[in-house]
């Protein structure tokens, strides 16, 4: 498990990735995104850290043609989400999940999985 503050999702994501030798492909609709970040980028307003995480891990990701800069920015570059966990065993997912929840992270969901491969992220 993560939290993706600092990095942004992908930069912690991609420190899993290494770690493990294991590529991630997440599903772009699951990650929970806290609304009013969205409504901030929709008005023009980054993290200070957005172009710099992103540059940091742009070589190892694979986003969807034509994915709007609005949802790239506040989902893929900025800490603007809440706790993903990572990691976890198939049949663990569930259980796993309704222990986040019940320390009070309501939305802590599975938003992909990690498979074999060069450590990397693809998104769909």
């Amino acid at each position: 498990m993560t939290d993706v503050t600092g990095f942004g999702l992908l930069g912690h994501l991609l420190e899993i990735c290494r770690g493990s030798k294991l590529r991630a492909e997440i599903a772009f609709d699951a990650v929970p995104v806290l609304s009013a970040a969205l409504h901030l980028v929709k008005l023009g307003f980054a993290t200070g850290a957005s172009d710099r995480n992103w540059s940091s891990v742009a070589n190892q990701v694979a986003l969807p043609p034509g994915m709007p800069e609005v949802a790239e920015e506040t989902v893929m570059r900025s800490a603007n989400q809440r706790r993903p966990a990572g990691g976890v065993q198939s049949r663990q997912r569930a259980r796993r999940a309704g222990d986040i929840q019940a320390e009070g992270f309501d939305r802590a969901c599975e938003i992909g999985r990690l498979v074999a491969g060069p450590a990397g992220v693809t998104v769909r």
